[in-house]
């Protein structure tokens, strides 16, 4: 006696297995488009953060060009220059105006004034008292020179600015603000293996942290940024 095959059940088990192969390729592609959706808004955080770290290295440069005193005014639409949530630890931070952002090293009793005007002492890994351990490690935000937020649309982004290295070039010490010298180094003969003569007053270091800093308080993206700079 034969048994014939069920063919209409054969039928049954190959759409439930084409539909199933199916499904999971609408799933896979469901989460791909998601991955990317996600990883778009996280790059987009990364940059407005990356902005703000930038616009500290703009100001940063241009307070180093006079080391005493910088004024920058904004619009009282946003974004603009508010308190952060702590006190500067290095320069004196006001807001003398909606939106502008007054820094000034008036105090010759604060690290920051022998970070501007002495070198780093190799030796220590520091500056003069009252400068301690933390006020040359690399982490902007601990012990900062200047600090701020900016505020953007439901969100502020503070910027951490720290001063963590400064060499001397012409001279020993730096000069006041306002003079005019060409920057970097020169080798007057260009020959290989001679010193350089250094062609600005002074190097710095300096270490940039912006931090995205949602209403609940909660830090949702962070840039950093290193740079040198001459006087």
């Amino acid at each position: 006696m034969k048994i014939k095959p069920n063919q209409e059940g054969q039928a049954l088990v190959m759409v439930i297995f084409f539909a199933a192969i199916a499904m999971l390729m609408i799933l896979a592609l469901m989460y791909m488009v998601y991955r990317g959706t996600a990883m778009s808004r996280v790059q987009k955080q990364y940059q407005t953060a990356l902005d703000a770290g930038y616009a500290g290295v703009g100001i940063s440069t241009g307070f180093l060009d006079s080391g005493l005193y910088l004024q920058i005014p904004s619009s009282t639409t946003k974004p603009v220059y508010t308190t952060p949530s702590a006190s500067s630890t290095g320069a004196t931070i006001t807001f003398p105006a909606v939106g502008t952002l007054q820094i000034q090293n008036n105090d010759s009793t604060k690290c920051f004034y022998n970070k501007i005007f002495t070198t780093l002492n190799i030796a220590t890994n520091t500056w003069a008292a009252p400068c301690g351990a933390n006020d040359s490690t690399i982490d902007p935000t601990l012990n900062p020179d200047f600090q701020y937020a900016v505020t953007g649309v439901n969100t502020s982004y503070y910027v951490y600015t720290k001063i963590v290295d400064s060499r001397r070039g012409l001279t020993a010490q730096r000069p006041p603000g306002g003079l005019e010298v060409a920057r970097g180094f020169s080798n007057r003969t260009q020959a290989q293996g001679l010193s350089i003569t250094p062609q600005a007053y002074f190097y710095y270091t300096v270490e940039v942290e912006a931090q995205n800093v949602k209403s609940n308080g909660a830090t949702a993206e962070t840039a950093q940024i290193s740079f040198d700079y001459a006087y």
